[in-house]
């Protein structure tokens, strides 16, 4: 499966909607652009589809999230989308909608500048972090996980549970130590002190308390007692007062005492309630009973002094009988209190009996007591005062002990019982712990065992592609491993001038650097690869020598006989230019140039052709273009030269820049090496210094038709620009392999040159002397 085009539409950078298209014929695909073009888009497209990624965006702390940035400036979500096609099928994909359809999806895997960094810079933990999506195993790390927070939950426990029993047994030691250190070990006095019976001191302890509450309810009776005989004495002492005072009134009044006043109110309201009457009712004398109504009140009105006192004397009498009923209330209260009291004690034991010291004389007189009685009331008191100075505190302490004996029981069961327990549960725990452990060593190691042999398989392919990088540099064995003792740490490191096992960071350039990057992704890549796998590099090389970038060429070129497909992004003229004029294997690399990049009009991909193509383009252009025709030509000619004297040594005269104009190149052809240049293709013998000399002899109008102005251009035929053009081209078609459309750079065999396919033969290999 090889990817046909990349579509998208105000996505990051394409402003207007840009299909790049590639030749499903060629594995190997390189898209080239200045920086600002487009590229970086083009891949966080494949990204976004393929690996529902939000491309480089992800590698920047832009301070929202990175999704808001994928429409284009100025653009909403739902207009962004990205489409990928195949020989079969075709994939969308957009912002809200994700891709569809979601399976059978392109495996891009993409390389980027900064992953070299961060792979090569980062600390072991975070370069583990950058091959996670190669080389962990989401399942068993999911599985180990779960094993590793079990064993995490399990210690846990187990430690609190230790803990409690180291806190109870520290208890017990020092309980123990208090109480003398009775027996053998503290345990064996715990066990001994719970089994102790305690119910008796209970039962102590709540009859204690029930004779403590009883004798304060008979002190509060007594109390109000004592309240209730004051009041009857002050009420008594009002009603003596208030007699005296209308005894003494009733003296002053001759006939007007309290009887007379009490006799003429009777006959009031008597009368004032039976006006039916017509004579007096007593003696049924006729009498106007409205004058005798008027008599009766002047009487009583003559009497108010006696009137009042008489009221006051009859209120205080109520006082004394109200009073005296609330004391005798009181004395049942109290005396019935005593009995509650006498009745719960004589239910008690015999030695809390005696803790009270209440005598059995006392307790029967209470018991028979029908009533109150000042007897009663003085053997109380004079208990109660013995009690309060004497018996109380006795009580108390009694009390505290026995609650105190009783609490150091339930403590000691407590903690006896958290001993007890949590080492039954810590045993259990500690045999869990233990299997957990083990299980998790097991599956630590399976993990590692496998990540390990894919980190040596990938170690040795990185080793292998690195020395092609680098043949003869003492440099390279790079070897991955994960760091022992350590979850998601990965080390690595490699050798220079014989040292082994060094850090490549402190002795490689930046170039090795990024090249040993490189190689570290491949291998990956390759490990992991399906007939899906389509591998991208984003602009990973910035700038290398020549003989580095022919190497790196020719690694790309052998591994897209690997992979499915490679596609690759560079701002690297000199790159983009050995495929122009064919120092590469040009007919197997389907080369994508991107012009300048605005917002108006968005991604500009445009078709690339090498030079002769563009020659042979001028050639059948319909408006003959003499101008453009002769400087092309000169230039493809000035190229052909350069390469020929470069690899045949020619002397040419020296200067700052190593510069040549035509003229230089042609005479450093010298005429030993012309005679016996020649060319084999295809069961063909072609010699080169008539096609050579053909060229060579119109370069005039190279310079004066394709460069300057002067009149001998003028003088120069359509005719003689094309047959220029022509031998130019006849020269190249000599060179350049028809197959893998290269020069024949290789030198295999000692005799010749030979391209990249070895189906074009240039004699001799090297220069005669």
């Amino acid at each position: 499966m090889r990817i046909k085009s990349i579509l998208l539409k105000n996505f990051r950078g394409s402003s207007e909607q840009v299909e790049v298209s590639f030749n499903s014929n060629k594995a190997l695909s390189l898209i080239f652009g200045e920086n600002g073009t487009g590229k970086s888009t083009i891949v966080d497209g494949f990204d976004f589809l393929c690996n529902g990624n939000f491309g480089s965006l992800t590698n920047y702390s832009i301070g929202a999230k990175a999704k808001s940035y994928l429409p284009t400036i100025g653009k909403k979500p739902a207009d962004c989308f990205v489409e990928i096609k195949d020989e079969k099928n075709t994939w969308k994909a957009t912002i809200s909608g994700g891709t569809s359809p979601n399976n059978s999806v392109p495996d891009a895997r993409i390389l980027r500048r900064q992953t070299i960094l961060k792979l090569i810079e980062q600390e072991p933990k975070k370069r583990f972090e950058e091959l996670k999506s190669f080389i962990s195993v989401p399942n068993t790390d999911k599985v180990e996980g779960v094993f590793r927070e079990s064993v995490k939950e399990t210690e846990k426990l187990f430690n609190e549970y230790s803990r409690s029993i180291a806190q109870a047994r520290d208890a017990i030691e020092v309980m123990w130590d208090q109480a003398g250190k009775m027996g053998n070990s503290a345990i064996e006095w715990a066990k001994l002190q719970v089994n102790a019976d305690t119910l008796l001191l209970s039962t102590e302890n709540n009859v204690i308390i029930e004779i403590q509450k009883l004798v304060g309810s008979v002190e509060l009776a007594r109390i109000e007692l004592n309240k209730a005989i004051l009041v009857e004495k002050d009420a008594n002492s009002k009603e003596v007062a208030a007699k005296q005072e209308q005894v003494s009134i009733e003296q002053t009044k001759k006939n007007k005492d309290s009887e007379l006043l009490r006799l003429l109110q009777s006959a009031q309201n008597y009368i004032s309630g039976h006006t039916e009457l017509d004579g007096c009712p007593v003696c049924e004398t006729a009498l106007d009973l409205k004058v005798l109504m008027q008599q009766l009140d002047l009487r009583i009105s003559e009497m108010d002094d006696v009137k009042n006192v008489t009221i006051v004397t009859d209120q205080a009498k109520s006082q004394v009988e109200a009073k005296k009923t609330l004391r005798i209330n009181a004395e049942d209260q109290y005396i019935q209190n005593l009995k509650n009291l006498i009745l719960f004690y004589k239910k008690t034991s015999q030695e809390t009996l005696g803790l009270f010291d209440l005598s059995q004389d006392f307790m029967e007189i209470v018991s028979n007591a029908a009533k109150f009685t000042n007897e009663i009331h003085d053997l109380y008191s004079a208990w109660i005062e013995n009690y309060e100075k004497n018996i109380k505190n006795l009580v108390d302490t009694r009390r505290e002990k026995n609650q105190k004996d009783i609490l150091l029981k339930s403590t000691i069961q407590s903690h006896l019982n958290t001993v007890l327990e949590k080492e039954s549960l810590a045993k259990i725990k500690e045999n869990t712990l233990l299997n957990l452990k083990d299980i998790l060593k097991i599956i630590e190691k399976e993990r590692k065992d496998y990540i390990e042999n894919i980190l040596v398989s990938i170690s040795n392919d990185v080793a292998g592609l690195y020395k092609t990088l680098h043949p003869d540099e003492e440099i390279g064995k790079a070897r991955f491993y994960l760091k022992a003792n350590a979850i998601g740490s990965l080390e690595f490191d490699a050798s220079f001038q014989g040292k082994e096992e060094i850090p490549p960071q402190a002795y490689y350039s930046e170039s090795h650097l990024d090249t040993l990057g490189i190689c570290v992704f491949i291998a990956l890549s390759k490990y992991y690869k399906t007939d899906k796998t389509v591998l991208i590099l984003d602009d990973v090389l910035t700038s290398v020598d020549a003989e580095h970038m022919d190497r790196f060429m020719q690694l790309l070129h052998d591994q897209s006989k690997v992979f499915n497909q490679i596609i690759i992004t560079t701002h690297y003229r000199p790159w983009r230019d050995r495929y122009k004029w064919l120092k590469g294997p040009s007919s197997n690399v389907d080369v994508i140039e991107l012009g300048s990049w605005t917002l108006k009009n968005g991604i500009q991909a445009k078709q690339f052709f090498n030079a002769i193509q563009e020659l042979k383009n001028v050639e059948t252009q319909q408006n003959f273009d003499r101008q453009l025709a002769a400087s092309k030509a000169g230039i493809v000619l000035e190229s052909l030269l350069d390469f020929l004297t470069i690899q045949y040594r020619c002397l040419l005269p020296r200067n700052p820049q190593n510069e040549y104009t035509l003229g230089d190149l042609v005479n450093g052809l010298d005429s030993k090496l012309a005679k016996v240049l020649k060319v084999k293709k295809m069961d063909k013998e072609i010699e080169l210094k008539p096609l050579l000399e053909n060229s060579v002899s119109s370069q005039w109008i190279r310079n004066s038709v394709g460069c300057h102005f002067n009149s001998l251009g003028s003088e120069a035929t359509d005719s003689d620009v094309r047959d220029f053009l022509k031998s130019v081209i006849e020269v190249a078609d000599t060179l350049i392999c028809d197959s893998c459309e290269s020069l024949p750079k290789k030198n295999k065999s000692g005799s010749f040159l030979e391209c990249n396919c070895s189906n074009l033969q240039l004699y001799p290999s090297s220069r005669p002397t």
